[in-house]
């Protein structure tokens, strides 16, 4: 039974109500810890109160002592700043400390200043009558653990900062995130920006409790690169990375964890001081970036460039350049200089690739009609922006039906048949005609599109139909 069990009938239901609420929004300071006696510092509505919980005779009294500086406590009744501190004990595994399992009545401090002299002291005995609380924390193992709860605010020294190494995530198809860090030094100050590695054991030296709940994440989701040492089967030795790169899926889960913190940053560079860098990334999750191809026509050629485009409310189209992001990743993330945001590729990576090297594209206008054949029909197509004179149009039509028999192939030695009788049966499959063209491909060939360069246009083919043809045939068990 946790501290707060133990308790909670000393509480009305309304005060436990606002005290949890308290708990989870976080107006709840760390334990300071003096042997069997803790202060909290509570976020009010109007101040910040001081709540002190002492449990130095409770194993003689069977009584909690508790006091707080709330207007509300004066009037003898306890506060929801005491329960969210109940809370906030066990949550840092302080409860366990308690003596015994049984319902416990809460009292009432009433020389809070004696109170505060004996917290701040140190050189009190530790107490005798509470050493079954100490066992217990002895033989399950929470010692070591409430101890570094505790002394958390002590050791937590360092700020997180997250990179994303661009030139990595080219070369690696993930994105790629590097871990620095500050630290404070001996006056309490920030200290430079530096590399450094990660480790599962050091997570509590992290300040933010968002840094150590998103390092967690990372170093078990996510593939750990730049090992300092391999895991030791001995010693069972974590593993200290200095970076790891986020698949797709886990950088959905991931980016907006990462953008929060407010120190996720995109480097260019392999190695680069972050002090070059004073605007961190957002995450955009609206609509997704696309590429679209454009054809201009010149005096002598057609020029292709591209841009990219994202449709916004009320069908807005919304264009950037195609050489204004850092990087655009084929795992679905484009990264501009202030944010990252999810692109759809469709198939477009190649021409992405090209024309971020090589700006642009020339075509001779003697070659125009062929050039849009070749877009068409080996499926390079993206979305198009064309002149007039290059436009194809695109025709829906209905295709006309047929089934087609073929005999069986035959294999024969020496004037034998190697079939058996079940095998000379004939076969058959649909043949779909669109206006003339004939095809046998299965469902999807060029994204259902037949080539008419004679006429200059795009048949585009009835997919609905031609599959609900295979799907009766299924129905006759053929």
């Amino acid at each position: 039974m946790n501290l707060a069990s133990r308790c909670r009938h000393e509480f009305a239901p309304g005060i436990r109500g606002r005290g949890e609420d308290y708990f989870r929004t976080r107006r709840v300071s760390s334990p300071e810890r003096n042997l069997d006696r803790v202060k909290f510092n509570v976020r009010g509505s109007g101040s910040v109160y001081e709540v002190f919980i002492d449990w130095m005779k409770t194993y003689q009294t069977g009584k909690l002592l508790v006091s707080c500086t709330c207007p509300y406590f004066v009037g003898e009744d306890y506060c929801k700043h005491i329960w969210a501190c109940i809370l906030q004990l066990d949550q840092f595994k302080l409860g366990i400390l308690v003596p015994g399992k049984d319902m416990l009545e809460l009292d009432i401090v009433e020389k809070t200043e004696i109170f505060k002299h004996n917290l701040q002291s140190t050189s009190s005995p530790h107490p005798v009558d509470n050493w079954k609380g100490q066992l217990e924390l002895i033989r399950t193992g929470q010692f070591y653990k409430s101890r570094k709860s505790f002394l958390a605010d002590e050791y937590a020294q360092r700020l997180a900062f997250y990179v994303l190494n661009i030139p990595m995530t080219y070369e690696d198809g993930d994105l790629v995130i590097n871990f620095w860090m500050k630290e404070k030094n001996e006056q309490g100050h920030w200290g430079d920006l530096k590399p450094t590695h990660v480790s599962e054991n050091l997570l509590y030296r992290y300040q933010d409790k968002r840094d150590r709940e998103l390092l967690t994440f990372l170093l078990d989701e996510c593939d750990p690169r730049f090992y300092k040492h391999q895991r030791s089967s001995q010693y069972n030795q974590p593993y200290h990375t200095s970076q790891v790169n986020l698949e797709a899926q886990i950088a959905l889960v991931a980016l907006p964890m990462l953008c929060e913190t407010n120190r996720f940053f995109a480097s260019e560079k392999t190695r680069e001081n972050l002090c070059n860098f004073t605007t961190p990334l957002k995450y955009c999750n609206d609509s997704s970036w696309k590429c679209e191809l454009v054809v201009k026509t010149e005096q002598e050629h057609y020029e292709l460039t591209g841009r990219l485009y994202k449709i916004k409310h009320k069908h807005e189209k919304i264009y950037r350049n195609i050489n204004e992001p850092l990087c655009i990743s084929n795992h679905g993330f484009v990264v501009f200089q202030d944010s990252i945001e999810k692109f759809n590729s469709q198939n477009s990576f190649q021409w992405i690739s090209y024309l971020r090297s090589q700006n642009k594209m020339i075509i001779p206008k003697n070659d125009g009609s062929e050039f849009i054949k070749e877009i068409h029909s080996n499926s390079l197509a993206l979305l198009l922006d064309l002149p007039k004179e290059l436009q194809w149009r695109k025709e829906h039509i209905q295709p006309q039906v047929r089934i087609v028999f073929s005999e069986p192939l035959i294999p024969e030695h020496g004037g034998k048949s190697y079939l058996s009788s079940w095998q000379y049966a004939l076969s058959f499959e649909f043949e779909f005609e669109y206006d003339g063209f004939k095809d046998f491909e299965t469902l999807g060939e060029q994204d259902g599109q037949i080539i008419d360069e004679k006429n200059q246009r795009i048949i585009l083919r009835d997919q609905q139909f031609e599959k609900s043809c295979f799907k009766q045939l299924e129905n006759l068990d053929f």
